[in-house]
């Protein structure tokens, strides 16, 4: 792998762009008008954004609010985004740990309250990302990042599954954990690295190097010959999940990485995502429907674009176009939207 530059270099290197240059013109704008059809349907008549349902979503939509701004410089659009990520953090900072939680765990019989990634991961980087990019927000920007640097991590390269959400007690942490959920930490540990003033560097510092030993150590050499990867990264698949969807979810998350913090991005990570998506196109491609699962659909046309299968994304875009979920406040409208936003962001490298 090459040399990475130093994160404040790579603060430097975002180039913002009504269309990414990789994509053809038919995705870029189809994706801009439905991402942008869909926003302006969350606003309500005052131009605040309306109630977005789930943690996680109200983050998503909050980054989708910000690229649009970047693309368009309508003012609007980044009042949404500020406004949606400081309603995350506002709820960060009830929580004793800065951890949301999310829905009711078991440890040996005992019951909890856990919260985590894939959530922890999503809402830290859109949360840090959107303020980093609004400017005069570096105090809220370290919250976030050391409420990610506080959660359970084990040196070998993987975070817990959840932690009680009260008292920062860690699910599993002593076998590596779901590739989804380490996938979304990488996103945050990179963003939060990249987006720390200078005066956090040893923070920075820290971060990037969780990030990067997850990523190095654990995901990428896990990634099985035919580009997929297990559940769980060491075999042993469920059978009672949705594993193609955990692996689109999974690719998508990695997608940002390279999108969204430069300085992550080298020759493996880019193997591994052409790798993913080839998989995609033969293995997946046709087996979700748009009006039932349109997340899924939606995570492979962001694959399939990003890697620079542009045709086929183009034409399964063309299929699902009119089953975006307009105006959904919740996690479809959220993600959906976040896919087709992501491929509105290029970078240099």
């Amino acid at each position: 792998a090459r040399a990475m530059p130093h994160p404040s270099l790579a603060r430097r290197t975002f180039l913002w762009l009504p269309a990414a240059a990789a994509l053809d013109a038919g995705i870029t704008a189809r994706a801009t008008a439905a991402v942008r059809r869909h926003l302006d349907l969350l606003l309500d008549a005052s131009g605040r954004a309306v109630n977005i349902k789930g943690k996680d979503a109200a983050a998503l939509t909050s980054m989708c609010f910000e690229i649009v701004h970047a693309s368009t410089g309508e003012a609007r659009y980044r009042r949404a985004a500020v406004e949606l990520a400081g309603r995350v953090l506002t709820g960060m900072r009830a929580s004793p740990t800065g951890v949301l939680p999310i829905k009711e765990k078991d440890r040996g019989g005992e019951k909890f309250l856990g919260g985590g990634p894939p959530a922890l991961g999503w809402y830290a980087a859109c949360v840090a990302w959107v303020l980093h990019r609004a400017g005069g927000r570096e105090a809220d920007i370290e919250y976030v990042a050391q409420v990610v640097d506080r959660f359970s991590w084990n040196p070998e390269g993987w975070w817990a599954n959840t932690i009680e959400a009260s008292t920062g007690r860690p699910g599993i942490v002593e076998r590596p954990t779901q590739v989804n959920k380490n996938a979304s930490m990488v996103m945050a540990a990179a963003v939060l690295a990249e987006t720390l003033p200078p005066a956090d560097a040893a923070l920075a510092a820290r971060l990037r190097g969780k990030g990067l030993t997850c990523l190095r150590r654990r995901i990428l050499p896990a990634q099985m010959s035919d580009g997929n990867w297990h559940y769980g990264l060491t075999g042993g698949d469920p059978k009672n999940k949705d594993l193609l969807g955990y692996f689109l979810l999974s690719a998508g998350l990695l997608v940002r990485v390279r999108r969204l913090t430069p300085s992550f991005r080298d020759a493996a990570l880019d193997t591994a995502l052409d790798r993913a998506a080839g998989f995609a196109a033969t293995r997946i491609a046709g087996r979700y429907d748009a009006a039932t699962d349109p997340r899924r659909v939606f995570d492979l046309i962001l694959l399939l674009a990003d890697t620079g299968r542009t045709a086929q994304a183009a034409r399964i875009l063309d299929s699902a176009f009119h089953q975006f979920p307009y105006g959904n406040a919740g996690q479809d409208g959220s993600r959906c939207a976040c896919d087709l936003a992501t491929l509105l962001v290029h970078t240099c490298a």
